[in-house]
């Protein structure tokens, strides 16, 4: 119960650490390149970092499972693993995209664009690392460092907060969260993949949509997605 409730506090910090970025049309955007250096995001590296340190001191997979499967949290985390996955957070990107597109909405269309960008951002970040590192998952598989679905799903995080507001940027925060117990009652990941996973997306996300309507981006298609350039 300690390593949940380390996980639960850590995650909190990280996505309030996440401060919005501004709503379009309200004031200039940061450009890609300084929301990589800026505080913000230093802030929720270190926590990532302090919190999978933290989590390696005493880490036991079998007993974080034990204590999800069954619980109260069954169910919610179950759909928290469905939704981290590719088709649940890159689909949800391209449903808004579509629904914008479909009728004319062009806020939900950028959310889409926002929402499959960060996905592709956050997937080639994760494996930049999972590739190397290499650990061994709980279960006996490859590539346990960071979590991937947790990543993905926190890498939504920010275009929601961003285009959607506080309320649902919080929401999905909790959402993602859900995911990350969801990998460890499945026997994925360990705690400290996780909580790397969630500074990882977290940053993804944020730096992604600091493009606001400059730069390249990720822009569904009917094939599948697209590289576009936004002036």
């Amino acid at each position: 119960m300690r390593r949940l409730c380390l996980l639960l506090i850590l995650l909190a910090a990280a996505a309030r650490a996440a401060e919005p970025l501004p709503a379009p049309g309200t004031s200039p955007c940061a450009t890609w390149r300084s929301e990589l250096t800026s505080t913000t995001t230093w802030v929720i590296l270190g926590l990532g970092a302090a919190g999978s340190l933290a989590a390696l001191d005493d880490e036991n997979a079998g007993a974080i499972r034990t204590t999800l499967d069954g619980s109260a949290l069954d169910g919610l985390v179950d759909f928290g693993n469905l939704y981290g996955s590719g088709w649940g957070v890159a689909g949800l990107g391209a449903a808004f995209y579509g629904w914008g597109a479909a009728a004319d909405r062009p806020e939900f269309r950028e959310l889409g664009v926002d929402l499959v960008t960060s996905f592709g951002v956050t997937a080639a970040a994760v494996w930049a690392i999972k590739a190397p590192v290499n650990r061994k998952r709980p279960n006996g598989g490859a590539h346990s460092f960071p979590s991937g679905h947790t990543a993905a799903a926190f890498s939504s995080v920010p275009p929601l907060w961003r285009h959607a507001g506080w309320q649902t940027g919080t929401g999905m925060a909790v959402l993602a969260t859900l995911t990350g117990l969801g990998r460890m009652e499945e026997h994925r990941h360990y705690l400290s993949d996780v909580i790397a996973g969630a500074a990882l997306g977290l940053v993804c996300g944020r730096v992604t949509v600091a493009a606001c309507d400059r730069g390249w981006c990720l822009e569904p298609t009917a094939g599948g997605v697209a590289v576009a350039h936004r002036f």
